[in-house]
């Protein structure tokens, strides 16, 4: 079976938590979190995540 991917927009507050339950669904590859705060995108490679700004030309 095929896994979806997932990738989440906007990694603010709540990211974690959204993050944590796309984790643990069954045929879910969480890979990667746009956000424009450089702070946010950090968080989220610590996650494991790739971090995108705006668009990939601004990584």
């Amino acid at each position: 079976m095929r896994k979806l991917r997932v990738g989440i927009v906007g990694f603010g507050r709540i990211a974690a938590t959204h993050a944590d339950a796309w984790k643990a669904c069954e045929g879910v590859s969480l890979v990667a979190a746009a956000d424009p705060s450089p702070l946010a995108r950090d968080q989220a490679g610590r996650g494991g995540l790739r971090g995108f700004a705006r668009s990939l030309s601004e990584n």
